[in-house]
Formats: structure tokens, sequence, C-alpha cells
């Protein structure tokens, strides 16, 4: 047990230096760069566990990635600062370095040694296991935002499509109506004014 408490805060320490790092290189606020260690640390360590518990590394990142997100919305929330300033450097340690590595050696690989069975599907194992790690990065990093978004703008917003082009009718009609009365009272109008 202690092993792997140990195991995980030195996986929080050393994932949490890249995001640091990278949080630098993109001229972050002082402020705000220990939340940039948290948020990478939480990344990391979060999907570590989720791997730990059986899922595989594209749906670990996944949900890894929502977490930061999560973190990261409640932050910019608090502290009135962009999201990205978060979310950027704290993904970092999520990004699928050996995948990509490995799929870019087997593709010089072919190029200098021809291309045979093994080498292309070892390819196409590892690039798509790097897009779809990719894919998961950017989808768990919107999905809060988005959901964020939806539930917390006013009601009159919320209301659906359907229910817009309801009400929108019956605006409608109000307006028909009032021109209709509108009319009728000018035509009256004018039928009093020839008559008197």
């Amino acid at each position: 047990m202690l092993s792997i408490i140990i195991e995980y805060i030195l996986n929080a320490v050393f994932s949490a230096i890249p995001a640091v790092g990278f949080a630098m290189v993109f001229n972050v606020p002082k402020e705000s760069l220990l939340k940039c260690a948290y948020g990478g640390a939480i990344g990391y360590c979060s999907r570590q566990m989720f791997m730990d518990f059986g899922f595989s590394i594209e749906l670990a990142t996944f949900f890894a990635s929502s977490i930061v997100g999560m973190v990261a919305l409640y932050w910019s929330r608090k502290y009135i600062v962009p999201r990205p300033v978060y979310t950027i450097a704290s993904i970092i340690p999520l990004l699928p370095g050996n995948p990509a590595f490995s799929a870019i050696i087997n593709l010089i690989n072919m190029n200098a040694h021809g291309v045979s069975p093994e080498l292309i599907s070892m390819f196409i194992d590892n690039a798509l296991r790097t897009i779809i790690v990719l894919g998961g990065i950017g989808f768990g990093l919107a999905l809060p935002s988005l959901y964020y978004i939806r539930y917390n703008r006013p009601y009159r917003l919320r209301v659906s499509y359907s229910k817009q082009r309801f009400y929108k009718k019956i605006q409608n009609k109000k307006k028909n109506n009032r021109k209709k009365y509108r009319l009728k009272y000018e035509y009256d109008n004018q039928v009093d004014n020839i008559f008197t």
C-alpha cells in the first residue's frame, strides 16, 4: 500500500514539472503556475488510477482530461482567468509521446528498409492509438465547458427549438391580429371621414 502511495506521489511530482515548464513557455502569469502544476499532477495521476482499475489508455485519458477540464473550469470561474491558461499546460503530461514516436519510427523504418506487413500493422496500431488519445484529450477538455455553458444560461435560451418556434408562431399571430385590427380601425376612420 505504501509503495502505491509513493508511486502516485512521484508520478504527481514528475508530471507537475513539465506542466509548469510548458506553462512558463506559454507565458502563464506567476499566480497560475502552481495551479498548472496541480492540474498536470491531477491529470496524470487520475489517468494512472483509471489504468490501474483496468481501463484502456484511451478511455483513461478521456476521463482524466475531463477531470482536468472540470477543475480548470472551476479555477477559471473562481479566479477570473481564461480556462486555457490552466488546461493547455495541464494536459501536457497526458500527451501520447511513446505511441507517436513509435509510429514515426515505424514510418522511417518502412522508408529505409522497405514495407513489410509487421511494420504496417505496428505503424497503424501506434498511429491510431495516438489519434484516439488526442481525440479523447480534446473531447474530454471540451465536455465540461459545454455542459457548463448549456446548463448555466438563462432559462429563455434553454427552451428547445420546437418551443421557440411555437412561441414565435404565437407572437406572429399576435402581430398579424394587431395589423388586422389596425387596418380595420384605419378603414373605419376613412369611412367615417367620407360620410362626415
